[in-house]
């Protein structure tokens, strides 16, 4: 079900529901494999620091070309995250509209995965 925020009494945007994951689950979805983590803070971020083997696409850049996600598989888990969970939960929205099924959004983002001490790796990794 989509609900529609409101300003003023005018719809601004929609937003499609998206489940969050703490970072524990999101923790075994990291040492099981078969996921997908998706950065989608801008690149200077990402190379500061960012989850092992996750893959940079800020938000911005599918919002404005959404062929770059092209090439994921849309059956795969994708869990989304930025530096708090706000950015990553409008981009998991935009993912699932976008026709993918699995896409979860990192509730605390990158912050909450470095205080439980999870692996972080810095520079860069190819981009989807």
């Amino acid at each position: 079900m989509k609900r529609k925020a409101q300003t003023n009494q005018e719809t601004v945007f929609e937003i499609s529901p998206v489940s969050e994951l703490d970072t524990e689950k999101a923790w075994q979805f990291f040492t099981n494999g078969g996921t997908i983590f998706i950065d989608t803070r801008e690149y200077e971020d990402y190379l500061v620091g960012h989850i092992a083997g996750a893959i940079s696409i800020p938000l911005s850049e599918f919002q404005n070309d959404p062929t770059i996600v092209e090439e994921l598989d849309r059956q795969v888990r994708i869990v989304t995250y930025c530096e708090v969970g706000k950015i990553s939960t409008l981009a998991a929205a935009t993912l699932r509209r976008m026709g993918f099924t699995r896409v979860l959004a990192l509730d605390g983002g990158m912050k909450a995965w470095r205080e439980k001490g999870f692996p972080v790796e810095t520079g860069s990794t190819p981009q989807a």
